[in-house]
């Protein structure tokens, strides 16, 4: 079968979609790319639409496919959700090309949903410049395209709060200024993802905060400091953690194991291995991945011998840490 049947086989609306024909859009020749950019504006738009999740979804569980190439064409799409899925599927390449593009989707597009996630996808690169793994003038181009998104006025307030989102990466006192006052802002939305950016940010300064937000009547808040906590690895959050591991809401559950993985120590361990044995097979499943977590930082070596109901890895009790107040 040449490409071009492939692509004729892929794209008729007609007959259901099989994921193993789309492996054949893996690491394409610059040949297969053209024809791609020729006949891919053929195909209905809801086929594309489900071409490009399904792609986003296999290269997400598979390392042995290479779907870039092809995703950088679909960022050209007619229609906003593809190009949406198409940053989406490419947000973990780390390829300075990239930039570019992605800059000019934050700047240009028309749909907020595609500059959204061109915001989104632009933090990668702030979080590479963190690493001091980008150089200074990438660095400094992809910064100034999201502090002017952050702080236009004529920007939605989706594409405002990505932009801070993706700049909380970076360990500066203008980004973390920033968060100050998106914490204070009246739209939830933006309080949201200024808990996110605190804990994003990794710096200490935020941990009294999160703290606090552990307790917020707003799900969506809790969530994101139950997250925040873990990325903080503010220890004075684990009894509280525990407790929104015992709670109702699903996602602050997870989110909550997942923190309790990253803080360590005898009541988060204890917490997460009683979760890890009881009958809810999805909290159930999230404790062990905390737990498998926990046991690979306290013992690399051994981490693929951890047992959850196995004998206890020597660690410290609990401790207050001075640094949880500002």
């Amino acid at each position: 079968m040449t490409f071009k049947d492939l692509l004729a086989e892929i794209g008729d609306s007609t007959k259901p979609l099989h994921l193993s024909s789309l492996y054949g859009l893996s690491s394409l020749s610059k040949a297969d790319l053209a024809t791609l950019r020729a006949i891919w504006p053929e195909i209905a738009v809801e086929r594309r639409r489900q071409i490009v999740q399904d792609l986003v979804e296999i290269g997400e569980e598979s390392v042995e496919v290479d779907f870039s190439d092809a995703l950088r064409i679909l960022l050209d799409d007619a229609d906003a959700e593809v190009r949406a899925a198409a940053v989406d599927g490419l947000w973990e390449c780390e390829d300075v090309l990239l930039i570019k593009p992605f800059i000019a989707l934050l700047q240009n597009d028309p749909a907020e949903l595609v500059r959204a996630r061109a915001a989104i996808a632009l933090g990668r690169y702030m979080y590479l410049a963190e690493l001091e793994e980008l150089s200074t003038t990438k660095a400094t181009q992809v910064k100034q395209a999201l502090l002017a998104a952050h702080r236009s006025s004529t920007e939605t307030l989706e594409v405002r709060r990505r932009a801070l989102e993706a700049l909380s990466a970076l360990t500066d006192p203008e980004v973390h200024d920033l968060i100050a006052t998106a914490y204070k802002h009246p739209e939830e939305k933006m309080r949201v993802s200024a808990v996110f950016a605190m804990g994003h940010s990794g710096h200490t300064r935020w941990r009294s905060t999160v703290l606090k937000e552990l307790d917020n009547s707003i799900p969506a808040i809790r969530f994101e400091a139950a997250k925040a906590a873990g990325e903080l690895e503010a220890k004075k959050a684990v009894p509280r953690l525990i407790e929104l591991l015992a709670g109702s809401d699903r996602e602050i559950q997870q989110a909550a194991a997942w923190s309790l993985g990253q803080i360590g120590g005898k009541q988060a361990k204890e917490a997460l291995r009683r979760a890890a044995q009881g009958k809810d097979e999805v909290l159930r499943e999230a404790a062990e991945a905390a737990l498998h977590e926990l046991a690979f930082w306290e013992n690399p070596m051994g981490a693929f011998d951890y047992l959850v109901g196995g004998e206890e890895t020597t660690d410290s009790d609990l401790e207050d840490e001075d640094l949880d107040e500002e």
